[in-house]
This record gives C-alpha cells, structure tokens and sequence, in this order.
C-alpha cells in the first residue's frame, strides 16, 4: 500500500481499483475501532482511571498514519492503565451493560492478570496494565510522560519512542514465547524506525530500559525476513553480536538468548518466581499501611 501511495504521489483516489477497495476498507473498520477506542476511554476518564494510552497500532493511527488513515488495518483496540486503574476496571465496566469482559472471575483476573479482554459489539478491546511478564519490564516511567492527545481529550498518547518500545517488546513476545510471526509487523517497524534521523538513538533508549538484548534479537530475525539490513544507519554496535547464520539458526554469546530461551521454556516458572519475590513486598506494604 504503500509503494503504491508514493508512485501516485500520495493520492489513494490514483491507486489501482483492487488497492482503492483495500483503503476504504481499512479506513472504515479503523473508523469503526477509532469510535470504539474513543467510547471507552470516555467511559474510563470518567470514572478517574485515566491516564487510558493508546499503543501499539492504535498509537500510529494517531500520529504516522494520522492523515493516511487507510494504509495500515487494524484488527482490535489496545489500551494501556495504570496499576490502580487496571485494578478498577472490572467495577467500572460492570455498570456498562452492552460490555462485556470476556474471562470468567474479572476481579480476580485484575490482580494477577497482564490484560483483560472486552468485547464492545464487534470490537476487542485489549486493556493492559503497566507492567509486561515477557519480557518483565515496568511501563510507568512511559505512563508518566505520556502526554494528552490533541485529537481526543480522553487520550494520553506516549512519545514515539516509547511507542515504539512497546512496539518491540511485544513483538518479541509474539516471536519467541508465542511463536508467531507477522511479516507486517517486521515492515511497519522498519518504516517507524526510519522516522529518527539517528536509529542508534533508539538503541540509547532501549538500553536505558534494560531491553538492548530484545532490540538486537529482533533485528536478527527482522533481517532474516527481509533478506537486508534494518538499519538504514551505519551499523551499531551490538550488530555483530546477533547474526543469522545461512539455515535461519541464530548464532550469538549464550548469555544474550538466555533470557529468550528462559522465557520461552520455563516461562510458569518464572512466573512463579516474580509471584513469590512480589509477596513479601506487598506484605511489607500492607503492614507499612497498617502502622
């Protein structure tokens, strides 16, 4: 869609008649799910769970793809909330009749949970809450610099390059804990990617988040797919570390797939572990409220 775009000068009414029908379907179901996104963050602001923070392709569809609101199809909402927000959500959604939370037990589900699924006529809805278990890194210091959307009040929008480390981060987590690959995916982040003068500034921002590993192992796999390199800056550092041999295997130190690998095998286990290093803390916590 793209390619198609830039050889028409940027008019979607100039592209192909298949290519023509493709953008005003996407634009009509994002229409759709942008509605939806809007509804609920309405619903959510109003019972003080806000910040609600767009993200992963809901995020582009209010920045990059803003003004080419047919280039990219969405399929579902993913919505970010703080801890205490998250926590709430079960009560507040309850009073909302033609909603429905699609696990059993909501309130339990809230407090051990990394999402919630709600079903608005049609519509997935994804809320997340502020941490992620694959791999384990806290998103709060990317809620605290959101900032509120100019096109929708009842959004929080975080700065591209947060946006783009979730991006990552679940990215990986679909490549290597669930095994699920998206060619689009490894696209979409190339051309985000391009939008930083500097790539390596990127690589800055992940390593100040421990995640520089995760950068570097979807880089090998990205190249993998697209058969040449993802950075369009000279090469980083970390690049010679991670490379894909000729029969698709990654070679690289053990100690940079480790966690990959841990995650990947004995992911209940380390589950288990963060459970059990948690309980003591919110013990500590509660008798700290108690005195």
């Amino acid at each position: 869609m793209l390619a198609g775009l830039a050889a028409c000068g940027g008019d979607w009414q100039a592209l192909p008649p298949p290519l023509q029908m493709q953008w005003l379907a996407n634009t009509a179901a994002n229409l759709t799910l942008a509605g939806v996104e809007r509804d609920v963050a309405q619903v959510l602001q109003a019972a003080g769970l806000g910040p609600v923070v767009p993200i992963k392709g809901n995020h582009w569809q209010h920045t990059v793809w803003q003004a080419l609101p047919g280039v990219r199809p969405m399929v579902d909402v993913d919505l970010l909330l703080t801890k205490q927000a998250f926590l709430r959500v079960p009560q507040v959604l309850a009073r909302q009749s033609h909603w429905q939370l699609q696990a059993p037990l909501p309130r339990l589900r809230a407090r051990w949970a990394a999402d919630q699924q709600l079903r608005v006529g049609e519509v997935s809805v994804e809320l997340k809450r502020h941490v992620l278990l694959r791999p384990v890194v806290d998103l709060r210091p990317l809620l605290a610099r959101a900032q509120p959307a100019p096109d929708s009040p009842a959004l929080h929008l975080l700065r591209p390059a947060d946006a783009l480390l979730v991006d990552l981060l679940h990215h990986v987590n679909d490549a290597i804990v669930r095994q699920h690959w998206n060619p689009r995916h490894v696209l979409e982040f190339q051309v985000l990617l391009a939008q930083w003068d500097r790539p390596a500034d990127f690589a800055d921002h992940c390593a100040a988040h421990g995640v520089l590993h995760w950068l570097a192992l979807w880089t090998a796999l990205s190249e993998q797919v697209l058969a040449r390199p993802v950075w369009q800056q000279p090469r980083m550092p970390l690049q010679p570390e991670l490379v894909v041999q000729a029969d698709g295997r990654i070679a690289a130190p053990p100690q940079r797939l480790v966690q990959a690998w841990l995650y990947r095998r004995h992911a209940p286990l380390l589950w288990a572990r963060d459970a059990l290093l948690w309980l003591p803390k919110r013990v500590r916590q509660n008798a700290q409220r108690a005195t």
